[in-house]
């Protein structure tokens, strides 16, 4: 069974969250602090990584840091709002990360997440194209 290592303060979402993919996967829960996120990594070794970005403190950025220079084989799937988005953007453009708005259907994301565990290479290669799509647009927008 494939491991995801969900991170994120304790409380409903997160707790419906592990309901979901406890279906399907093996699921630890971790606090969104730094150190804790680094020891768990070590220990369980997970297949990809849940984080539940909502609201999440400046703290929870240094995560998206560490990610970004440690964890680049490891899918990520970050769980946000389009305001916090914006927030930890700057962060995420490693080409294993994608992201996923609230609220969000329980087939959406257990799709999702067996993509992104079954076809690591395909989902990056899909991730980077649409990267180059919203920059492309971006461009654009800025000279009209």
């Amino acid at each position: 069974m494939k491991k995801i290592l969900l991170v994120g303060e304790l409380g409903a979402i997160v707790r419906n969250l592990n309901e979901c993919l406890s279906e399907k996967y093996a699921v630890q829960i971790c606090s969104n602090q730094l150190d804790n996120v680094q020891r768990m990594v070590k220990i369980i070794k997970p297949d990809m990584i849940v984080i539940c970005y909502l609201g999440m403190e400046d703290t929870g950025l240094e995560i998206f840091q560490w990610f970004e220079r440690g964890c680049k084989t490891v899918p990520i799937l970050i769980i946000t709002t389009t305001i916090d988005w914006e927030r930890c953007r700057e962060y995420c453009q490693s080409d294993n990360i994608d992201k996923m708005f609230r609220p969000i259907a329980k087939e959406e994301l257990l799709d999702r997440c067996r993509r992104m565990l079954g076809q690591k290479d395909e989902f990056i290669n899909e991730t980077i194209v649409e990267r180059k799509k919203e920059f492309l647009l971006w461009m654009t927008a800025q000279w009209f």
